[in-house]
């Protein structure tokens, strides 16, 4: 892994380790002398990325409840499992087979719509704050550009 990457996963899971419950202060050793291989270190690394993204997607869901008139949550936990066995029975031969297949189904859906009534006033206070910031730049602006006339009679 090239150290870029590695730079942006310490970056990444500074703040984020203690959420995760690794420690990740090998991270921040020097590479030199790492009894690691290349292939075990990429590993580690993609397993920490994939936990940090897992936390960040969280977070995101998490605020967008806050904000929402409405959430609806949908969720589908099972599992899945497949079998065939079959048999072939031919003038010289005999064939057996037996396959199976498993695994775990977990869907989910989460549907947003709208913002609370503090959200909306919230945001309506920024736009009005921004708005007078944007108003009161712009007349500064303007005078400072404008020439500067004096009421007094020169002598």
């Amino acid at each position: 892994m090239n150290e870029l990457a590695f730079t942006i996963l310490k970056i990444a899971t500074a703040t984020s380790s203690r959420f995760i419950g690794i420690d990740l202060t090998p991270l921040d050793s020097p590479r030199v002398g790492n009894d690691l291989n290349t292939s075990a270190s990429e590993e580690i690394t993609a397993e920490a990325l994939h936990a940090y993204a897992k936390i960040e997607q969280e977070l995101a869901i998490a605020r967008r409840t806050l904000i929402s008139e409405t959430v609806e949550i949908e969720e589908y936990f099972g599992n899945s499992l497949k079998g065939d066995i079959g048999a072939k029975v031919g003038a010289t031969d005999i064939g057996l087979g037996a396959s199976a297949e498993g695994g775990k189904v977990t869907k989910r859906i989460i549907r947003f719509s709208g913002f609370n009534a503090h959200t909306e006033s919230m945001l309506n206070a920024i736009e009005a704050s921004m708005l007078l910031k944007l108003k009161t730049e712009l007349s500064t602006s303007i005078e400072s550009k404008a020439p500067v006339t004096s009421n007094i009679a020169p002598d």
